[in-house]
Order: C-alpha cells, then structure tokens, then sequence
C-alpha cells in the first residue's frame, strides 16, 4: 500500500473550495491504492484544479473528475517517458478505445493500471445520465486525446526540423497546435464534465461550449508548454517552444540562440494571454454565461493557467 502524501496547503483558498479539495485528496488517494502506476505525489494540482473548478459538486462527482485528471496525467507521462513501449502502443489505444465505448475491453490485462482504471470511469460515467450528442462528444474527445498524445510523441523530429517531409504545408506550430489542443487532456476532462454537470440545457449549447474547450484548451496547452519545455527537451518531446523556436530561427538566420528563445517565450506569452482573453470572451457571450457549467470554466481557465506560472503538473519543479 502507498504510504499518504501530505495534503496541499490549502491556507490561500477560501470555503467551501478548501474544504472541497481536502475532501477530494482523501477520496482520490483510497481509490488509487488499487493502482501503483497512478503516483499520489502528482495529485496536488489536480486536486486543486477540481476543487476551483467545480467546488460545489458532491464528492462522488468531484472525485470522478479528479480521477480522470489523474488518467490523463498518467497516460500523457508514461508515454512521454517511454514507459508503454512503442510496440505497445497500438494495441493498447484500442482496447481503451474500446472500453470508452462499450464499457468492456477484449482482453483486459490484470497489470495494466490504466485500463483498469479507464474501466472503473467508464462504470461511473453510466451512472450519469447523458444524450446521445453528449455521450459521443465525450467519446470523441477521448480517441482525439490519445491519438494526440501518441502522435505528438513521435511527431517531434518532422515538427522539429523539416516539417514538408511529413507532408505539412502549413507552418509546423499550426500542425501541432490542431493535436497538442487534444493531448493536453482538457476537451475530454469538460465533456466529462458536460456529462457530470447534469443540466439538460447543456445539449442546446454544446457547440458554443466545445469552442469555449477548444480555446481555454490553447491557453492551457501554450501556459503548459512555456512551464514544461525544458523538461521535455529532455524527453525529446515536442512542444509549441521548440517548433515556433525553428520557425523564428529560419525566418531570421541571423540571430542568435538566445534571441531567438526570448523571442518565442514573449510571442507565445502574449498568445496564451489573447487565448485567456478570448476564453473569458465566449464565455461572456454564451447564453449560459451565468450557468455553473460556463462560471466553472472561467474559473478553471483562470487557475491553470496561474498554477502553470508557479509549477509543473507532474514534476512540481518551481521556477523563478
């Protein structure tokens, strides 16, 4: 059995989002005692993350979300860090896949961690329920994160260096943007939450809020990759930093290494701030604008992208 991690200090949140968050800690760490590849030391910022976002949730509603942002947190570095063999890869994607949809896998296998878990998910997202649209949009995100995550781990050298050999007319940023949006995990952490929320409105306006998704999921993608980049140099994993970074440089030859990162450091700073703006402008123009669904994403927006300022998700590294 893990031993228990030290609770996050909670000092700088007021009630009930601090009361939320103890209680989230407590119930996402029972749970993941069944599964050693999930690190209880990574779950600080998730449990964070949740009790802002949705505090006023019961606790069976805000550990399932929590449980998911482990899953995806999860999934995302032990591919990044190679720990699912590239063999693997393959065969597993489908039998998550086809857990997402039908609730079952073809062969589940008893020391994989992350389909027993994506099995459990699966058993309490049924016990909410969903329309059809919802339900599929909620699948849908699912295969395009994965997918992404696969791909952008393997993407990296064509992004990195001579993206027309991988047939990409387009400037490298946008291609990899169109998947890293995905591989963040926050289009399939809200369509879980779309389903969670319960509102029956939400059908009505789904279009508007996978556009608010998709735009609060840039601004946490480019929030993750300026506090991540260095790190995943190291993991040879490719990231919006590195392919603006070629862009710049092969735009003006002329400048040094140095330059040439402060320059993509301040352009992609000034982009993530545009994407928070526009987050915070769709939300004011959706017909839900005051619903707990579109307050809760504002406020999420908001916190992950601050938290990225001070941390790392997974390796909790501060920089100055």
């Amino acid at each position: 059995m893990k031993a228990p991690v030290a609770g996050p200090d909670l000092s700088g949140f007021s009630e009930p989002v601090a009361e939320s968050a103890r209680e989230t800690q407590v119930d996402l760490e029972r749970w993941a005692v069944r599964y050693p590849s999930f690190d209880p030391a990574q779950f600080t910022g998730l449990i964070w993350t949740v009790a802002v976002h949705v505090p006023a949730w019961s606790r069976a509603k805000r550990l399932l979300a929590a449980i998911v942002s482990v899953w995806i947190l999860t999934f995302d570095g032990m591919v990044d860090e190679g720990r699912i063999p590239e063999s693997e890869q393959a065969s597993r994607l489908a039998e998550y896949k086809a857990v997402v949809r039908r609730g079952s896998s073809t062969s589940p296998l008893p020391d994989d961690d992350l389909l027993l878990a994506l099995l459990d998910i699966r058993e309490r997202i049924a016990d909410y329920p969903s329309t059809v649209s919802l339900f599929r949009h909620w699948q849908w995100s699912f295969d395009q994160m994965v997918d992404a995550i696969i791909w952008q781990r393997h993407a990296g050298p064509a992004l990195r260096e001579v993206p027309e050999r991988a047939g990409m007319t387009r400037s490298s940023y946008d291609v990899l943007m169109e998947r890293a949006l995905h591989s963040i995990g926050v289009p399939f952490y809200l369509a879980t939450c779309f389903i969670l929320h319960e509102d029956p409105t939400i059908e009505d306006r789904l279009p508007g809020l996978i556009e608010i998704g998709v735009e609060c999921a840039r601004a946490i993608r480019l929030a993750n990759d300026l506090r991540t980049w260095e790190r995943e140099e190291i993991e040879q994993t490719v990231n919006t930093v590195a392919v603006l970074r070629h862009e710049i440089l092969q735009e003006n030859p002329e400048i040094c290494p140095a330059e040439c990162r402060n320059r993509t450091i301040q352009l992609l700073r000034e982009r993530e701030l545009a994407s928070i703006a526009r987050t915070h402008t769709l939300l004011d123009c959706s017909p839900g604008s005051c619903s707990p669904v579109e307050t809760g994403i504002g406020r999420l927006v908001t916190f992950v992208t601050g938290y990225y300022a001070l941390q790392d998700y997974r390796t909790f590294s501060p920089r100055g």
